[in-house]
């Protein structure tokens, strides 16, 4: 059975001035190969970003509480799991467990990007897998900014070249390779 490899960069070093305490928890959480530098962490994940954060719910719910504006990313990604939390009944000295997925981290960052200076993040990922394929390679680019958050794989971009070489060529039709010589017994 074929492994499957994904490692994503997000190519800009944050300043660690400019993060909050749980968006630091959060991406530290989702990059779990984050370097700091100084004054500036960069972030890294070898084996796909995201991950788990563990939180007794009474420190979750303080952090939501203090939070100054609910409707960041930091707050949209600990809503959920307070919500999951008091539907089941939990107590504040139970254990939370919050979900760091690609859509979390993405959001944390456009919050960020709005308090860098050039507004915006890259952020690259490539995946691969043990088993050589076609289907089994690929990446994906992200363009994060304070309203919007970019998103393209290698597909749409080989979609985009063969749609361009069209026009340069004006069709590409199917070619059927000639037959190669027979096999020699």
């Amino acid at each position: 059975m074929p492994n499957y490899y994904s490692t994503v960069a997000v190519h800009e070093p944050l300043p660690l001035a400019l993060l909050s305490t749980l968006e630091r928890e959060i991406l530290g959480a989702a990059f779990q190969d984050a370097q700091p530098d100084g004054e500036l962490i960069h972030l890294f994940a070898s084996e796909t970003a995201g991950g788990f954060l563990e939180m007794r719910l009474s420190e979750l719910r303080k952090a939501f509480e203090n939070l100054p504006d609910r409707a960041t990313g930091v707050g949209r990604t600990l809503a959920a799991p307070l919500e999951a939390a008091a539907a089941g009944g939990s107590g504040d000295d139970d254990m939370v467990t919050v979900d760091i997925d690609e859509d979390a981290w993405l959001s944390v960052l456009q919050d960020i990007s709005a308090r860098m200076p050039q507004q915006m993040i890259r952020v690259t990922a490539a995946w691969t897998c043990s088993k050589p394929e076609p289907q089994a390679t690929g990446g994906s680019a992200m363009l994060v900014t304070p309203k919007s958050i970019f998103r393209g794989s290698t597909d749409s971009l080989m979609a985009q070249f063969i749609d361009e070489a069209s026009q340069e060529i004006g069709h590409l039709d199917e070619v059927t390779p000639e037959p190669g010589p027979e096999p020699q017994p």
